[in-house]
């Protein structure tokens, strides 16, 4: 088994993608229409970073808009993420209650509204 096997399996097996929606972000990679749609999104729940991710290549890198600092377009190194999470704090999560918006401006609006609260807890807290 290859290292990026590993990844794939180890992002599914912590439910940070379904398999569908996986396969999703696998296909809009591969697709020659460009999508704003985001599949998932992920968020560092003990510090900052949120990831609204439209694709994953076979490399285990995501696209989509990242916010550590600031919302910005770019890519995200999976194999990474899990790096940082290795310690089995669940640092690293799916969110699971948010409604995922159209658009890449809609994502910027939903970061506004939220001043980077991630959880649906602390939303309403």
């Amino acid at each position: 088994m290859d290292y990026t096997s590993e990844i794939r399996e180890e992002i599914l097996r912590r439910g940070w993608f379904t398999e569908k929606q996986l396969a999703t972000c696998e296909h809009n990679a591969n697709s020659i229409k460009k999508t704003e749609q985001s599949v998932v999104k992920l968020f560092n729940a003990i510090g900052g970073g949120t990831w609204y991710i439209t694709e994953v290549d076979e490399d285990m890198y995501a696209f989509g808009m990242c916010h550590i600092f600031e919302a910005e377009l770019g890519i995200v190194y999976l194999g990474e993420l899990l790096e940082a999470d290795k310690h089995g704090q669940a640092m690293i999560q799916r969110d699971r209650y948010v409604t995922l918006p159209k658009s890449w401006e809609g994502v910027r609006q939903q970061i506004r509204e939220y001043q980077g609260l991630d959880r649906l807890e602390e939303r309403y807290a």
